[in-house]
């Protein structure tokens, strides 16, 4: 190579060494760093699709990462800090690569985290809790045992709620920690320890009433929020309740004792688990009645009967008889203070139990034959929507369907070997199956997301009717025991569900038990027609069998334009549910009496043979003649 070649090469490279780097990656921080915060990085330099920042220990290999975020995201870039002080490292690392391409040692301190609380308190108390820390967002205060991990939680609030805060209590007594957690990683930060204690609690009542009946029962107690007094039977579960009372500062609650004789105990009940705190024993002693009245009436006439009994609140007196081995309660009337009770004769002849029942469970008390005599035999009469009779036929054009299903700790009892929330989901799954396609739909539940919680989710906003979409959402909806029940609260919220429709809002609300939320179903419906929402309410009921509780869920349809449909076993639930969405008709007779009920599209039903009035809802009316033993069919709009 000749001296000037070399020369120039050499002077090449040199230029090439001196040349200012215009390809630096670099990384810019705040100064102070706390640990467990969210950090923003700021960052310059060429970079990859793949490449993102992280913050890991030193010495951590190069690929290793926990949080981060890709570079391609913007800039500044934030990112959640470890809780633990100490030197970590903020990596620009290259995914494609596996390499790192500049790092910055990061000094996390500790956050100053104080919490002030009494060293002693009661079963179950809401205690003041303050506290000085970060207040990261999610950040919470909790109580729990000493040996609970330090990234596991019990009761617990959040920070961002305020300064003091409320805290409630284990009903547990025993030595505890109230304990500051760090909301991105629930790790403990701080901690203080608390004593809680045994509660004074007396409970004082009769040593033996009347099964049914009204009895007071005096206490002592805590009185925390959601506590209840209630009476079971002697060896129940301890978180089992029956009839029960909440506690307030009154010094007395009064029960209502449930209708089977035998041993029972009073006790008063923790809200926060439903836990017994303490308990007395009381025995439950039988109750007699008797009846008098005519042995034979005609048919739709009325007659008196004289009776003897307890006289409980919602005991009643029915005409009732047995079909297909099914009880079927023809008429009913409360007996509150009117002895004789006037009662009106079924107009289909044939031989009934006249029955008094209690209110409590509807054990028969006393009973006799009563013969209705007809004229002449009844007929059978079907309405079926233009000659199809299907659920589809008979559902309304601008009708929307929103279901309520109770999927509250009760839901979790077996019938025939399966669980009442499945029967629930199977019987939901087959009534999607069988409405129109396209119907506007909603799906709301209660009690599967929080025990001893009175939440209710709209798992299904309303929306045209995708079946497929339905019970995959069933297929995830599971009953959560010691979950409690807010029939009102959910009827409330179908205002809010079915905003904006225009048309017929019909709701059916599947449930095997009463309101425990405090909440009023009654006004709740009210205010729903009061809005102006053309609303008809139709309650399913499960596996029922307080006879009180039925006719309740009945007044509550009935106020809501609907009816109510007693599913009494699990080979019912599908029917029952089927026809809560079929159009109800009624047959009324000269004197505005109602002689027979039933669904457009449904099996058909008895009624007396005459002229009459078939009365749709929603107001359209027909004159209709049934033949003594004949069936009649009418064809709406056919």
């Amino acid at each position: 190579m000749s001296r000037p070649l070399r020369s120039a090469l050499l002077s090449c490279c040199l230029l090439v060494l001196l040349a200012p780097t215009t390809s630096a990656q670099t990384l810019d921080v705040p100064d102070q760093i706390i640990a467990g915060d969210q950090l923003v990085v700021r960052w310059s330099g060429p970079f990859e699709e793949s490449d993102y920042i992280t913050v890991v220990p030193p010495d951590a290999p190069a690929n290793r990462w926990k949080d981060y975020r890709y570079l391609r995201e913007g800039n500044p870039l934030t990112l959640p800090l470890p809780p633990d002080p100490g030197t970590w490292e903020l990596r620009w690392n290259r995914e494609s690569e596996g390499t790192v391409i500049t790092r910055k040692t990061l000094e996390l301190t500790a956050p100053a985290i104080e919490i002030q609380a009494p060293p002693a308190a009661g079963l179950g108390e809401a205690i003041q809790v303050r506290w000085t820390g970060p207040g990261f967002e999610g950040d919470f205060i909790t109580v729990v045992t000493p040996e609970t991990p330090a990234n596991q939680w019990g009761n617990y609030t959040y920070t961002s709620t305020g300064n003091p805060l409320s805290l409630t209590l284990p009903d547990e007594p025993g030595a505890y920690e109230i304990r500051y957690s760090h909301g991105g990683t629930n790790r403990a930060l701080a901690a203080v320890p608390i004593q809680v204690g045994g509660a004074k609690i007396v409970l004082d009542a009769a040593k033996e009433v009347e099964v049914g009946s009204a009895f007071t029962v005096r206490f002592e107690g805590p009185r925390n929020t959601g506590d209840f007094i209630t009476v079971v039977p002697v060896g129940t579960a301890a978180t089992a309740w029956e009839n029960y009372a909440d506690v307030s500062a009154e010094p007395t609650v009064e029960l209502i004792a449930p209708g089977e004789p035998g041993d029972y105990e009073v006790r008063y009940s923790s809200g926060q688990s439903n836990r017994a705190l303490e308990s007395i024993p009381i025995r439950l002693v039988d109750a007699s009645a008797s009846l008098v009245a005519p042995g034979k009436v005609d048919a739709g006439s009325f007659f008196e009967v004289t009776w003897q009994g307890p006289g409980n609140h919602r005991d009643f007196i029915a005409i009732e008889r047995e079909v297909d081995g099914k009880l079927e309660t023809m008429h009913w009337d409360w007996i509150s203070e009117m002895n004789p009770l006037r009662l009106r004769a079924p107009r289909i002849g044939g031989t009934y139990r006249l029955a008094y029942r209690l209110g409590q469970g509807s054990r028969l008390l006393a009973s006799r034959t009563l013969e209705v005599a007809a004229t002449e035999a009844p007929g059978r009469l079907r309405v079926v929507a233009g000659g199809e009779g299907t659920a589809a036929s008979a559902l309304g054009a601008s009708t929307a369907v929103e279901v309520i299903l109770d999927a509250s700790g009760s839901m979790l009892q077996r019938e025939n070997g399966k669980r009442r929330i499945e029967l629930a989901r199977e019987a939901l799954g087959s009534l999607v199956d069988s409405l129109p396609s396209g119907t506007p739909f909603a799906l709301r539940a209660f009690g599967h997301k929080e025990a001893g919680s009175c939440r209710s989710d709209l798992e299904i906003p309303l929306a045209p009717l995708s079946p497929a979409a339905v019970r995959g959402q069933l297929s995830d909806l599971q009953a959560m025991n010691l979950a409690k029940t807010p029939i009102g609260r959910s009827l409330e919220l179908v205002r809010e569900d079915t905003a904006g429709h225009e048309g017929e809002v019909l709701v059916v609300l599947i449930t095997d038990g009463e309101e425990t939320c405090d909440g009023d179903p009654a006004a709740a419906i009210a205010g729903l027609r009061s809005a102006g929402i053309e609303t008809r309410v139709n309650i399913v009921g499960l596996a029922i069998d307080d006879m009180a509780l039925k006719q309740t869920f009945s007044a509550w349809a009935e106020a809501g334009s609907g009816r109510f449909f007693d599913a009494s076993d699990a080979a019912s639930l599908g029917d029952e549910l089927l026809s809560a969405v079929r159009l109800p008709f009624e047959v009324v007779d000269s004197d505005g009496q109602i002689v027979a009920r039933g669904e457009v599209g449904g099996e058909a039903v008895e009624a007396p043979a005459g002229r009459f009035t078939l009365r749709i809802d929603g107001g359209e009316e027909q004159a209709v003649e049934v033949l003594a033993d004949e069936l009649v069919t009418v064809s709406l709009g056919g």
